[in-house]
């Protein structure tokens, strides 16, 4: 396995600086022993990799893998470097709510075991763009197809419905269907399909979503709450805890469910996957696992 690495290195390394003898040098290699290996490779592969190795020019073959394995092998190339004089950097793209919220600070945590290594944040609108795109991982909410990639289950983040006590004394809510009659403010998905679905045991009511204020954003939907002029429909809990300690907000229909919000983070379908990304989804898999009330996580002691 060490051997088909060093290999896969050679080979991108060869095609990056268009020289396989610049290759064999960056991979701190004879040229004849990298030699060896790219035959062992390409014998393993039963196609050849070089239309010219000594130019370091890729067959259409080639070219396609080289794609494929440069990412991989770049992120293993940094954690072999040594760490007081590595400048390589991790991109990561969050949702802007829940990262800035909660996968940015999360991080900021999980970078401490690496104090060599940057993160560089963005956060995105959406799932739109694909996750190649200088971007080593994403988190998402809905379902990804626009590519081929591997997905990781980060957590389902509960969703509540409230609304300050005002609001509460003025508008009697006994059950989802209610809300109907009053004005609310709802996410993204909401205002989308026009409909949310509660739950409750072997019960189930769908409230029509007809709002006047379309926010798409859950986090305006809770501001817009705190204006006291409307119920805050299907945001997460997470992002209300601080208004609900407090008493600006309160939680209504606590004994109904809503849909909860997905949290996937996605990386490029590869084979080799950068060990610091895997370390980063079982970090933030636990630490939400921590958090009972506001994220729903598989139990793994069964």
């Amino acid at each position: 396995m060490r051997d088909l690495i060093q290999a896969q290195e050679i080979f991108c390394e060869a095609v990056r600086l268009k020289s396989f003898y610049q290759g064999a040098r960056s991979s701190h290699m004879s040229e004849e022993k990298a030699s060896r290996l790219i035959d062992e490779l390409e014998a393993k592969l039963g196609r050849s990799l070089f239309e010219n190795r000594k130019k370091g020019k890729p067959t259409s073959v080639g070219l396609k893998l080289f794609r494929q394995w440069s990412p991989s092998i770049s992120q293993l190339k940094l954690l072999s470097s040594d760490t007081e004089v590595s400048a390589d950097t991790l991109h990561f793209a969050f949702p802007f709510t829940t990262g800035a919220v909660v996968f940015s600070s999360l991080t900021t945590l999980f970078a401490e075991r690496y104090p060599k290594v940057k993160f560089d944040i963005q956060l995105a609108t959406g799932s739109g763009l694909p996750v190649w795109y200088n971007t080593d991982l994403r988190v998402v909410h809905d379902t990804y197809s626009y590519e081929d990639v591997r997905e990781y289950f980060l957590a389902d983040a509960v969703r509540i419905v409230c609304a300050t006590p005002a609001w509460i004394k003025t508008h009697p809510v006994s059950r989802p269907k209610d809300l109907e009659r009053y004005q609310v403010f709802g996410a993204r998905d909401a205002v989308e399909r026009r409909s949310v679905r509660f739950t409750k045991g072997s019960r189930e009511e769908v409230v029509l979503f007809h709002p006047q204020i379309v926010c798409r954003n859950n986090l305006a939907a809770l501001h817009c709450s705190l204006t006291g002029k409307g119920a805050a429909l299907s945001v997460p809990r997470f992002l209300a805890q601080s208004f609900l300690n407090s008493g600006e907000l309160v939680r209504l229909l606590p004994d109904w469910n809503v849909s909860s919000l997905p949290l996937r983070a996605i990386t490029p379908n590869q084979k080799l996957v950068n060990p610091i990304i895997e370390e980063w989804v079982k970090y933030v898999q636990a630490s939400l696992a921590s958090q009972r009330e506001n994220f729903k996580c598989p139990d793994k002691s069964n």
